[in-house]
This record gives C-alpha cells, structure tokens and sequence, in this order.
C-alpha cells in the first residue's frame, strides 16, 4: 500500500465468509473516534486517549491488513503504526506529556486511517472481531507502559 493508493486485497480464503451486517450508523460510529482523535492533534489538544484511539484502529488494520491484504498494504500500515510508536515514545517528556506531531505524520496517519476505513468496509466482521481482539492484547501493554511513565512523572514532580 502507497500512502495515496487504495489497499490491495489479496484473494479471499473461503468462497463462502461469514458475514454480519450492521448497520451504516454503527459501520460510521466505528470509524470516527480515531477521526475525532486526529483531529485533537491538528488542534493541539491531543492526549494519551486520543494517541490511543488512533494506534488502536492502526493495529486492528495491520491484522485485518496480514490475514486479508498483501504485503505492500502490511508494511504501509505497519509503517502508520510504528509513526504511533515513535509519537508513543517521543510524548514521554521528563515534565509530562507532549503530543504534538508535525504536519507530515498528520498526513501518515490521516492515509492509514483512510485505508482502514476501506478495509473496514470490505472485509468481514469476524476478520475484524478477530483483530479488535489481537489488537487489545498489544495495545494493554501501551497503556500500561504510559501508567508507568505517568506515575514516574508525578512522582519526580512531587519531590521537586
């Protein structure tokens, strides 16, 4: 996947998928926190919760991306998500969190999720059910690490 073309899918494993429908609201309802999210950033309002929202629909695309996609769509989403990694690590300031990301990632993670959104829309449920799940195991180890930082960071502010 190149940052401006559409995801190549590869060819289905079953002619008949198991397939449940829901509705366009929910299909949209989906899609927009991480929108919602990056639209924080731009603003410069982000925080953990919004980098959250964003790594966690990039890491559902990488899985849904590894058991329907080529490889090209792999490495560009797996690409986005390592851009999430690095601003992961880069808000870990000594004085608290900062994040803030350049135009440039704003325009990676703003094609990522665009892919996702087409994948979203292409592929089964129960490919997405079994990303979410493959997701939140990765995505707990994250939000434990930042509880750590956090808790450092409180405690270097109450000593000075």
């Amino acid at each position: 996947m190149t940052t401006k073309n559409k995801p190549v899918r590869k060819k289905p494993k079953s002619v008949t998928p198991i397939v449940f429908k829901i509705s366009k609201e929910k299909q949209d309802a989906i899609k927009k926190p991480p929108r919602t999210s990056l639209r924080r950033f731009i603003e410069g309002n982000a925080d953990a919760n919004d980098w959250y929202n964003i790594a966690f629909r990039l890491r559902v695309g990488v899985y849904i991306a590894i058991s329907e996609y080529t490889k090209e769509t792999v490495d560009g989403l797996k690409f986005a998500f390592g851009l999430c990694d690095a601003i992961h690590t880069n808000a870990k300031k000594e004085t608290g969190p900062d994040w803030t990301i350049t135009k440039d990632q704003i325009d990676i993670l703003q094609d990522a999720l665009d892919a996702v959104d087409v994948m979203q829309d292409e592929t089964t449920r129960r490919v997405q059910l079994d990303a979410h799940h493959a997701a939140q195991k990765l995505m707990k180890r994250y939000a434990i690490q930042f509880d750590e930082y956090l808790l450092k960071v409180k405690k270097c502010n109450i000593e000075n």
